[in-house]
């Protein structure tokens, strides 16, 4: 798209107006000049062309292509960086492009924004990019070209945002189904966006504020791009003057001179001023347990529960984020929380997969709750502490073995309406059977309300989630010490799967039920996928107030709305979910110190996973399988292993992969 070769002349500023920037400090020493800012590299033959972008003024906008809509972002407050500000390497710039160039994803401190509007609608890869945004430069957005010199890997003009970006920082937004794709513009020019700016394309955001105009994007920042050791760079001005304090160091000394304004504290992060999602009023819980065999056991306990009667725990389970990296800890993955979802879909897939850990004799069903007060928001599930209790249970339904989350982007506001209108007048209602026993009590009550920041770190963590659930573990009638559901009888998965193969009777629907639901499944992908919880309290009779099929679709599409819950690449997802992913591995931001603590906290050993039907005693190995059957995935890399196991590309020789952002090299 364009001629890549060729440099454009600088552009002029935006009509936005700005007024002059403030120093960020003291100048830094060995910086590149102004007209010459990228030093020969070490083959002279092989350089990039970084468009002489370091010799244009520091753009007053700039640009981010993003899925989530307007409304998901501000409800977040802005734009956050993939971390828990815990990992050093997650201030370094070094590692930001690897994840363009090398197809990662990584632990980082930054948000990528770029000065040319044609960069950024690039991003997210795969037709992701609903929307780019236009935001006003500040202090803390770094030139990562400058930054990085001949050492850039692959160009994009970017500047990343150190801790991340305000929403009253928006000007406004470009909806990516106004751009047309019938003409060539250059990739490096802003051309595009002029042409949709006049033409009216550009909304603006009604909560940008103005004293963000004296502002313009930041300058390069070569003491923040850490290089690995044995890095040439390491030996080369200007980055070789920064080797004697930590990059967080170099952070917070870029940040001080305008902290207060940008709204940081004393230290990272950002304080964005994110709008408190609403309580949940109802959940979904999968399981692969039938409701008979559910109801016998008093409700669901969680994997920690039948641990707890073999062995000391490991004071991870009593964290929530272990619950979050169950799938990937390889070591005792138990917990005292169960994972619930405000979305159906991310409730069947996991339903789904609990039920293939042991093959063809269980099926997956998704239980339809009412949420209580020992529930926490985390990240884009909802925590139940202590497991749930039968009575909470309002109906459920069972879901065709394999189900996977459609492979699609989200739907317009429009066509979601559709897809929900149309669900209804297809019977969505009759996909549920009403659990009798269900307490209406249990009407009055919501998940917290307030957020528990104390039930994430592993710090007094089992004194933690104690008191919490002394104070708010009432409505489900949690005593004075686990477990929650204290099963007069347990069901394991051996007994499970032998019931479920000769006992008809606990099946979970009555015959020819679950071949009517499997066809609804299929051919209401989407529908069913984002269904919120909220929305099946108005399907049932006896569980909320029936209403038409136009009512029910717009109640619905305000729900999906406003948990951010969107359809994301290989599935449906909440956006803003902190889980990142390196290589071809899953890895979360604070496994790290979940397995750590594993490592300490560990003082009985134990073989896990054995499969079901093995010639073993039941005692210790139904605890252990217990467990196991909640996941256990494989051992989670860190940053920098999974880094070192990504292809590698000499440092002399810069390089890239071939693209719609292309990489350009000449001969010197």
């Amino acid at each position: 798209m364009g001629n890549s070769n060729a440099s454009p002349a600088p552009q002029s500023p935006p009509s936005f107006g700005s007024q002059p920037v403030p120093p960020l400090g003291p100048p830094l020493p060995n910086l590149p000049g102004p007209l010459d800012p990228i030093q020969p590299a070490t083959k002279p033959e092989h350089r990039i062309q970084i468009e002489a972008e370091s010799m244009l003024v520091s753009p007053e906008i700039v640009f981010r292509g993003e899925s989530a809509s307007p409304a998901q972002v501000k409800s977040r407050g802005g734009f956050a960086p993939r971390t828990h500000f815990q990992s050093p390497d997650a201030f370094k710039l070094w590692p930001v492009q690897l994840q363009r160039e090398r197809g990662v994803v990584i632990d980082t401190a930054y948000v990528s924004t770029s000065r040319y509007f044609e960069v950024a609608r690039s991003y997210p890869p795969g037709g992701l990019n609903r929307y780019v945004y236009c935001i006003r430069g500040t202090p803390n957005m770094v030139d990562v070209a400058a930054s990085l010199g001949p050492h850039l890997l692959v160009d994009e003009a970017e500047f990343a945002a150190l801790g991340g970006i305000h929403w009253t920082q928006v000007i406004g937004w470009i909806e990516a189904s106004d751009i047309r794709d019938d003409y060539l513009v250059d990739e490096f020019s802003n051309d595009n966006f002029d042409r949709l700016k006049s033409q009216g394309k550009l909304h603006e955001n009604p909560d940008y504020d103005v004293k963000w105009d004296k502002f313009t994007a930041g300058r390069a920042a070569p003491e923040l791009v850490g290089f690995p050791q044995g890095h040439v760079a390491r030996s080369q001005a200007p980055w070789n003057a920064f080797l004697d304090k930590p990059v967080k160091d170099y952070a917070l000394d870029l940040i001080r001179p305008n902290m207060g304004v940008l709204g940081f504290g004393r230290d990272f992060p950002l304080q964005l001023q994110a709008e408190r999602l609403k309580p949940a009023h109802i959940v979904f819980y999968g399981d692969y347990l039938w409701p008979k065999e559910a109801k016998r056991q008093g409700g669901f306990r969680t994997s920690a529960d039948g641990i707890s009667k073999l062995r000391p725990l490991s004071v991870t389970a009593y964290s929530i984020n272990t619950m979050r990296n169950q799938e990937k800890l390889g070591r005792h993955p138990e917990s005292y929380f169960l994972a619930t979802h405000d979305m159906f879909g991310a409730a069947a897939a996991d339903a789904a997969a609990k039920a293939a850990k042991f093959g063809g004799q269980f099926h997956p069903i998704v239980y339809t709750v009412h949420a209580t007060p020992n529930m926490v928001r985390a990240g884009n599930k909802i925590a139940a502490a202590g497991g749930i209790v039968w009575s909470q249970v309002m109906a459920w339904t069972q879901v065709p073995h394999g189900y996977s989350l459609p492979q699609q982007s989200v739907p317009w506001r429009q066509q979601m309406l559709d897809h929900f209108k149309e669900a209804h007048e297809r019977g969505i209602g009759r996909l549920f059977e009403e659990n009798p026993d269900y307490d209406p009590k249990f009407d009055q009550y919501t998940s917290n309300q307030s957020p528990q920041p104390q039930l994430f770190g592993e710090r007094n963590a089992q004194r933690n989630l104690i008191n919490f659930i002394k104070e708010n573990g009432q409505a489900v009638g949690f005593g004075d010490k686990f477990p929650l559901v204290n099963a007069p009888q347990a069901t394991y998965t051996q007994d499970s799967a032998l019931e479920e193969a000769h006992n008809a009777e606990t099946a979970p629907h009555k015959p020819g039920f679950f071949e009517r639901i499997s066809a609804f499944v299929k051919n209401n992908k989407v529908a069913t996928a984002l269904l919120p919880a909220v929305a099946v309290a108005n399907l049932v009779p006896g569980l909320g107030e029936i209403v038409d099929a136009a009512e029910w679709a717009a109640l619905s599409t305000s729900a999906v709305e406003e948990a951010g819950l969107t359809l994301e690449g290989v599935g449906v997802a909440m956006a803003g979910e902190e889980s990142t992913v390196a290589g071809a591995q899953v890895v979360m931001g604070d496994t790290e110190i979940v397995e750590a603590q594993q490592a300490v906290a560990e003082s009985i050993g134990g073989r896990i996973g054995r499969r079901v039907g093995e010639n073993v005693g039941k005692s210790v190995e139904e605890g252990v399988r217990e467990s196991v059957r909640h996941g256990v995935g494989n051992k989670d890399q860190s940053i920098l292993d999974a880094l070192s196991r990504a292809p590698k590309v000499p440092s002399h020789v810069p390089g890239g992969k071939p693209g719609r952002i292309k990489v350009v090299e000449k001969s010197s």
